[in-house]
C-alpha cells in the first residue's frame, strides 16, 4: 500500500509539473527598450508563469503556468511580440522548431 501511494505522489508531481515552453527570437531588437516593450507586453498575459529574455541573442524563453498552455498560446505570444513593434522570425514549442520565418525570406516564398 506505502508503495502504491509513493507512485501516485510521483506521478501526480510529475504530471503538475508539466510546463510547455516557447522559445522565440524577435526581429528587429536592437536595445533594452525593445527588449523591454516585448517585455511588458508579454508579462499582460497571466497564462504565463515565467519570461527570461536575452538581449544578446534576441531570444525570448516564455514558460507557460501549468495546464495553462493550449492551442491560441502561440498565435497570442506572436500577437504580443507584434503589437510591441516587432515580429517572431524563429519559434521553437519545448524545443521543436514551429516558425521559421528566416528560410521564408531566403527560399523567396511565401508561405
Amino acid at each position: 500500500m506505502k508503495s502504491l501511494v509513493t507512485i501516485i505522489l510521483l506521478f501526480i508531481s510529475i504530471t503538475c509539473s508539466s510546463q510547455e515552453k516557447i522559445k522565440f527570437t524577435a526581429a528587429g531588437v536592437t536595445c533594452s527598450m525593445c527588449s523591454n516593450a516585448i517585455h511588458n507586453a508579454l508579462k499582460q498575459n497571466h497564462s504565463i508563469e515565467k519570461i527570461e529574455p536575452n538581449l544578446q541573442t534576441q531570444e525570448w524563453v516564455v514558460i507557460f503556468k501549468p495546464k495553462h498552455f493550449n492551442n491560441q498560446s502561440i498565435k497570442i505570444i506572436e500577437k504580443s511580440v507584434n503589437d510591441a513593434g516587432f515580429s517572431i522570425s524563429k519559434l521553437y514549442l519545448n524545443d521543436s522548431l514551429v516558425i521559421d520565418k528566416s528560410k521564408r525570406k531566403k527560399n523567396g516564398t511565401n508561405l
